[in-house]
């Protein structure tokens, strides 16, 4: 890796690399590369870079279901993010910090942070966002036994669903 040019290309490298690892069930080592990516970002300066790796951090701890640290994480993801006004991140890191309280029986947390999620998503038309949104929000409907509520998520998911499904289908025809 040292062979790479620019400190900022090595943090992308171990970023991507930790990315596999994940998924690999290799969190230790996930955990490494990201901690040496952050170091990078952080010397650099790079706001982009702090807020990218806070949120896998965040994913990574989500993975191991250690929520508490997952949340401080994406917490810092989300204020890295906002000196760059980074909407996008700041949306999906909401919505996984909902997703850990939630996971922690902290429905009133989870409400919270899944409201902050679902605004932003529907202000930047964040289909993806929103759809993850939609779903947590049935099942939080659901545990609470509110059932009329968790149909309404429940169709707004579908329909945001099928639209990003239709989107993809009409851009592989295209291409």
């Amino acid at each position: 890796f040292q062979s790479l040019e620019k400190p900022s290309r090595i943090a992308t490298t171990y970023t991507k690399t930790a990315e596999v690892l994940i998924v690999q069930a290799e969190y230790e080592q996930a955990y490494q590369f990201l901690s040496e990516a952050l170091l990078i970002h952080r010397n650099e300066q790079f706001l982009y870079g702090i807020a990218e790796v806070n949120g896998k951090l965040g994913k990574l701890f989500i993975a191991r279901q250690q929520y508490r640290e997952a949340i401080s994480y994406l917490l810092l993801s989300i204020e890295a993010g906002q000196k760059r006004n980074d909407q996008v991140g700041a949306a999906e890191a909401f919505h996984d910090i909902a997703r850990c309280h939630y996971q922690l029986g902290e429905t009133n947390q989870a409400e919270r942070y899944l409201l902050q999620s679902e605004a932003l998503a529907e202000k930047y038309s964040l289909k993806k966002v929103q759809r993850d949104v939609y779903f947590t929000a049935k099942e939080m409907a659901i545990k609470r036994e509110q059932f009329k509520k968790a149909t309404d998520y429940y169709e707004k998911y579908l329909v945001i669903r099928d639209s990003l499904f239709n989107e993809e289908k009409s851009n592989m025809i295209a291409s």
